[in-house]
């Protein structure tokens, strides 16, 4: 085998599947390089067009703005309230209930556990009705309790 051919070769398998990584990455990767650079361009630079990839000026206005207008210390401490109690509930009701079905075999509790993991097919997003309308009879929409419990 000649050398030409054995670059060629080599190029062929092993150069191209990392070029088409590579591309792939990159379409992959190209919302998050635009994100991150418009929040350092200044506001009349965000909306121009056509568009810039890389900004004329570096602003941290909208950083300020977020860190100073937004109530981002609440928001963070109610997700963290929120993370908390939900992860200290639903660990402890998949705890014992996991403990009883392997523990505790009954008649039918393979079809019990099998409904539950056909329930984790259904999309979440045909719930979201129902819970709707069961929430709202008792007030619960937009209250602590409410997004604890969903």
């Amino acid at each position: 085998m000649s050398v030409r051919r054995a670059i060629d070769r080599v190029i062929t398998w092993k150069a191209t599947p990392y070029l088409i990584l590579v591309l792939i990455s990159s379409a992959l990767l190209l919302p998050i390089y635009w994100t991150v650079v418009t929040s350092f361009k200044p506001l009349n630079e965000v909306f121009r067009w056509p568009p810039t990839l890389w900004p004329s000026e570096f602003t941290l206005v909208h950083y300020v703005e977020a860190l100073v207008n937004a109530p981002i210390f609440w928001n963070i401490l109610n997700s963290t309230i929120y993370s908390l109690i939900v992860t200290v509930f639903v660990i402890t009701i998949g705890t014992l209930t996991t403990y009883g079905f392997s523990m505790f075999p009954y008649r039918g509790s393979g079809k019990v556990a099998f409904a539950f993991l056909a329930i984790r097919v259904i999309p979440p997003q045909i719930l979201w009705l129902p819970f709707i309308i069961i929430y709202t009879r008792p007030g619960l929409i937009n209250t602590r309790p409410g997004v604890a419990i969903f």
